[in-house]
């Protein structure tokens, strides 16, 4: 497989649970927790592998690395710590704000090394990161006035996540 095909099927786990997430927002099923569960572990096998296949390339090299560990880190965390509907929210806003931290720390590593072809990858995960971050306090704040807000947001990130992956694989080939 190439580069750009295990960060597609990476990105598509992450548009399919975020599709199921926000069919479902509206009324929360608890199989929403585990196809998110299942994404965020296939994720963390199709980034570790995305990884294994840029070693060359210390930025997607790090890029891919930091988003096995968080997604693993995460599916973890949803698996021995989230019972109810309101742990799952805010676990998974917790997890979005690490997320976005990643991104963006990612994206002032990515500027450092001052090459022109690595500003679209820092500006697609430096917007991305400022995303996440932004969503995460959203999904904090819905939760207030209902689970269903919350996971709209959830699945909507979710989605675009999944596009980012897909967009960003091709400026590793």
């Amino acid at each position: 497989m190439t580069i750009n095909q295990t960060s597609s099927i990476n990105g598509f786990f992450a548009i399919l649970s975020g599709l199921f997430i926000v069919v479902f927002s509206m009324d929360p099923i608890p199989a929403i927790k585990y196809v998110l569960i299942i994404s965020l572990f296939g994720s963390c096998i199709f980034s570790l592998l995305t990884t294994y296949k840029v070693q060359g390339n210390r930025i997607g090299f790090m890029d891919y690395w930091m988003t096995a560990a968080v997604s693993v880190v995460y599916a973890l965390a949803l698996v021995f710590h989230v019972r109810s509907l309101q742990e799952f929210i805010t676990t998974s806003a917790g997890f979005i704000f690490l997320y976005g931290l990643t991104q963006i720390i990612f994206a002032i590593q990515a500027l450092k090394l001052k090459e022109r072809a690595y500003l679209n990858i820092m500006a697609i995960k430096g917007i991305g990161g400022l995303l996440c971050l932004i969503t995460s306090a959203l999904i904090f704040g819905t939760s207030i006035l209902g689970s269903e807000y919350s996971l709209l947001f959830i699945g909507i990130l979710q989605i675009i996540i999944g596009n980012s992956f897909i967009d960003i694989s091709k400026y590793y080939e």
